[in-house]
């Protein structure tokens, strides 16, 4: 019996072969046609408006790691997101890049002077609570989930100009109350969640605290409740509040001094178990 035998004979395009971008074709030969050639990464006539912006040699559409130089464009989840810019190993839970335009929650056109992350309703997500200062106002709004929120709801009004608050569990119940400074009424006041979503009137804490503009909670006499930490600018110093339980403060009692201190952070910086402070100041 006889047969036919057909041998074929690929020939690669030569070393000196370069790819022509636009038209579709492998014309090199290294199996990558066009954008997905890192020769083409940065013709215009491949990328278009779609720039290799980290000069990788692969066009934004194409790229998956946009954010960083990855040449190799190596993806072992198959996520769409390369390894180099992938945070998460699981597939579809990698890199999520922002929306282009910012989502106004609440108050075009007021002077926001502090914002805060917390489960105000106990409903399980974080809501967001916030302080204007020219309205002299605090309020907080509701997280409706999948980026909505709900109508702006007064936690309280007539605070002097509020540069900063902070959320805290000031008198041991178990929820987060708000304390805040008032840097044009010269006092630190606090304000007791007494329900989902729902606080009490001004209480003063502190009075007296000459432009305080910033105040943070920390148990620094280490009994096992928060304290209070204030910036007093105006006065060049930074002070603490202890607090006696039960919703109840000491007088202020300084800190130290700095000129013009403008934010105060609490925490154990040298790793001995107990609560330093850190100031900055101009």
């Amino acid at each position: 019996m006889r047969g036919w035998l057909f041998v074929g004979l690929l020939i690669p395009a030569p070393a000196w072969a370069l790819e022509l971008c636009g038209n579709a074709f492998d014309d090199d030969g290294d199996s990558l046609a066009d954008c997905a050639d890192p020769e083409c990464g940065l013709d215009p006539l491949c990328c278009g408006a779609a720039a290799d912006f980290n000069g990788d040699g692969w066009c934004g559409p194409i790229d998956v790691c946009p954010l960083r130089n990855d040449p190799g464009q190596a993806d072992t989840d198959l996520d769409g997101t390369g390894d180099a810019c992938d945070v998460c190993p699981g597939p579809a839970d990698g890199l999520s890049l922002f929306t282009p335009v910012a989502q106004i929650v609440a108050r075009p056109n007021s002077y926001a002077g502090d914002l805060h992350l917390a489960d105000l309703d106990d409903d399980g997500d974080l809501d967001l609570a916030y302080s204007l200062s020219n309205d002299d106002l605090i309020a907080w709004v509701e997280n409706l989930g999948a980026g909505g929120f709900g109508a702006e709801v007064a936690i309280a009004t007539g605070a002097d100009e509020v540069s900063a608050f902070t959320l805290a569990d000031l008198d041991g119940d178990g929820d987060a109350d708000l304390v805040a400074a008032e840097s044009r009424g010269d006092a630190v006041s606090w304000f007791e969640r007494v329900g989902p979503g729902q606080f009490g009137p001004r209480q003063v804490v502190a009075a007296a605290l000459d432009g305080a503009n910033d105040v943070v909670a920390a148990d620094l006499d280490g009994d096992g409740d928060s304290d209070l930490v204030v910036s007093v600018g105006d006065d060049d110093r930074f002070a603490w509040v202890e607090n006696l339980g039960g919703g109840t403060f000491g007088q202020a009692q300084d800190l130290g001094s700095a000129t013009i201190p403008s934010h105060v952070e609490a925490g154990d910086l040298d790793g001995d178990g107990d609560v330093d402070v850190l100031t900055s100041a101009f």
